[in-house]
């Protein structure tokens, strides 16, 4: 038998090779760390919000307060080769924005206010396998997300609002992660325990006015019928689990004993509908406007009524504690008076967009071009088109100066190429005429050789001293206007226009306003509006003015 001494030499080579091997590992770790910090810099089209690895596909953008609206602006900016995208610790209420991230695998969102996710998002992002929605404020779970295996899901320190139909969910990698509004994890005999119930609504007896709406709900999970004193009256909507008599105007034969009917129980509740002068009370109104729908029930004079705004609030109230509410008043004549929404949110992203831009009134006009000639001219709906020239409106006497005058034109042009069918709307029709008057006012304030060419709109201020001049505009994606002294001919241009001698053989008529529009959609008339001609228009001086539409302008 041998034996091996480790002491001496031997001892004093196996420590030195382990120091090497070590030494070696740290020096490889620090080389990988060196290299994952070199690999995320500024040079990302984000840079404002995100970092990004050297080859775009890892995103990183949290902790940097992103909102709805500030992902929908930079969601086009993505890189298609994002494979991890992080959003986590901002104050997303929701992801709909995010599109064409197919290469997408990670997704992680938590620590934001998530408050429920679509059921296709697995479709959206068809190579996803890792998404991380912990801490959000998701009450819900889709159905779709029961059939899901080959993902990681981390649904953790959510507020589930859990029903029976979690069930579904029983089997999933992540039901542990559901937490219900008990505190618990989610088990079938909390709420799958079926008892027979019947409930109705309004609870109490109510005293009402002829002509009022008024809806009258049973719920049951057993069969139920409604009768109006002993007599079998017909629900209007029947379902599963719900009966309901919607009746729009009340008269007085709707008075009496009300009662929702099922195997084991009934309920009843007194109606009385009484005479009423108009002159006493505001009708309903119903209204559906740029910050959403309104229902105004029947109010009494004198009193003013509150809702809560269906989009949350406004920009300016963003900070604040208050809830945002609309208002509106029943004046003393029975009059509805004193619509007030301005603590509303607007319904579409891009006029919440225009609204948090609005807070920074001295860059307006130029933020508003910087962000529209970022998205596409056709995502805008009607309202927002309104919205945007309410606010060109409210900053045109901030913009009167012709460096400055450049950014109403642009944000015009960007409207005109906006082709959705709205656009033969009379509600687009008058604001888009109050901002032609706006654009033609502001010509005004432009000297001699101002110029802005635009594809569907070009302006100059421009002085023609010739015995006689030809300008043509070329059919080109930008209008462009060319004036020759020698009237040589251009091929197939959009309009020609000719300045006659006898004008410019005094000095009177030198200077020349002009607006060249690509068709004829800022006008309102008929006979021009159903052309798609090119309609130009002209003030020589400060005192005439010229519209015309026809090829040829003398």
């Amino acid at each position: 038998m041998v034996y091996f001494s480790l002491s001496g030499p031997v001892m004093t080579l196996a420590t030195d090779h382990a120091i090497f091997i070590l030494t070696m590992l740290f020096n490889f770790i620090t080389y990988i760390l060196f290299l994952i910090q070199l690999s995320f810099g500024d040079e990302c089209p984000l840079f404002k919000y995100c970092t990004c690895s050297s080859d775009k596909t890892v995103i990183e953008c949290t902790n940097r307060q992103l909102t709805n609206e500030l992902l929908l602006k930079f969601t086009n900016e993505l890189p298609k080769s994002t494979i991890l995208l992080n959003l986590s610790s901002n104050f997303l209420t929701s992801i709909n924005s995010l599109s064409n991230l197919n290469s997408l695998k990670i997704l992680d969102l938590s620590f934001n206010k998530i408050q429920y996710l679509s059921s296709n998002i697995f479709s959206q992002f068809p190579q996803l396998t890792s998404l991380n929605i912990q801490n959000n404020s998701l009450k819900t779970i889709p159905r779709s997300f029961k059939n899901i295996s080959n993902i990681y899901l981390n649904l953790s320190n959510n507020r589930f609002h859990c029903t029976c139909q979690f069930k579904l969910f029983k089997k999933t990698n992540f039901s542990k992660n559901i937490i219900c509004q008990n505190n618990k994890q989610f088990n079938e005999n909390d709420f799958c325990h079926m008892k027979n119930f019947l409930q109705i609504n309004p609870q109490r007896s109510q005293i009402v006015y002829e002509n009022e709406q008024f809806i009258l709900n049973c719920s049951s999970n057993l069969q139920r019928y409604w009768t109006l004193n002993k007599k079998f009256y017909p629900s209007t909507t029947t379902k599963f689990s719900y009966s309901t008599i919607i009746i729009l105007h009340l008269q007085m034969n709707h008075s009496g004993l009300w009662t929702c009917h099922s195997f084991y129980f009934n309920h009843s509740i007194w109606l009385t509908v009484l005479k009423s002068s108009s002159h006493y009370f505001c009708q309903t109104v119903q209204m559906n406007t740029s910050k959403g729908y309104f229902y105004w029930p029947r109010t009494s004079i004198n009193k003013k009524i509150a809702k809560y705004c269906p989009f949350g609030s406004a920009a300016w109230l963003r900070n604040s504690n208050e809830y945002a509410r609309a208002w509106y008043t029943c004046s003393s004549k029975g009059q509805w008076i004193n619509f007030d929404v301005s603590q509303c949110a607007f319904q579409t992203n891009i006029s919440r967009v225009f609204d948090y831009l609005s807070l920074n009134e001295t860059n307006l006009l130029s933020s508003l071009v910087k962000y529209l000639s970022e998205i596409n001219q056709n995502y805008l709906q009607l309202n927002d088109i309104i919205l945007l020239i309410d606010l060109i409106d409210e900053q045109k006497d901030k913009y009167q100066y012709q460096d400055r005058i450049i950014f109403i034109y642009h944000l015009t042009d960007f409207i005109l190429q906006t082709k959705n069918d709205f656009i033969f709307s009379t509600e687009y029709q008058i604001a888009i005429k109050r901002l032609r008057l706006i654009i033609e006012h502001l010509l005004d304030f432009t000297n001699q050789s101002w110029l802005y060419v635009g594809k569907e709109l070009t302006a100059m201020t421009v002085q023609s001293s010739l015995s006689s001049t030809l300008c043509f505009i070329p059919n080109r994606s930008l209008l462009t206007i060319i004036c020759d002294i020698d009237n040589q001919f251009h091929k197939s241009p959009l309009a020609i226009i000719q300045f006659p001698s006898h004008l410019n053989g005094t000095n009177q008529y030198s200077l020349y306003r002009i607006i060249i529009y690509r068709q004829s959609t800022l006008f309102t008339s008929n006979v021009i509006a159903n052309n798609n001609n090119p309609v130009i228009h002209i003030r020589p001086g400060k005192n005439v003015k010229l519209f015309c539409s026809s090829k040829t302008i003398q």
